[in-house]
């Protein structure tokens, strides 16, 4: 998860399901090919944010607090460590 403030106004988070693409990413404001973005060009070109079905989406805070309860961190360590 990754947060970004564009103004007062919006707060986007960046929202990776684990399990890749699929019928589980976000279909409300700020979803793939959602107008919200039409609105927002110059930040979509900031993030460099490319539209596809890879599991990965932005959402507005917002409706992250009214749709999610809780959110689960897991951090991948590399081979090396012990």
């Amino acid at each position: 998860m990754e947060d970004v403030t564009a103004s007062e106004q919006l707060q986007l988070l960046y929202i990776r399901n684990p399990w890749g693409p699929g019928p589980g990413e976000w279909n409300g404001r700020f979803c793939d090919e959602d107008e919200a973005w039409d609105d927002q060009l110059k930040l979509r070109e900031k993030l460099n944010y490319q539209f596809k079905n890879d599991g990965n989406w932005w959402m507005d805070y917002k409706d992250w607090r009214a749709n999610y309860n809780k959110d689960y961190v897991c951090k991948i360590f590399p081979s090396t460590w012990s």
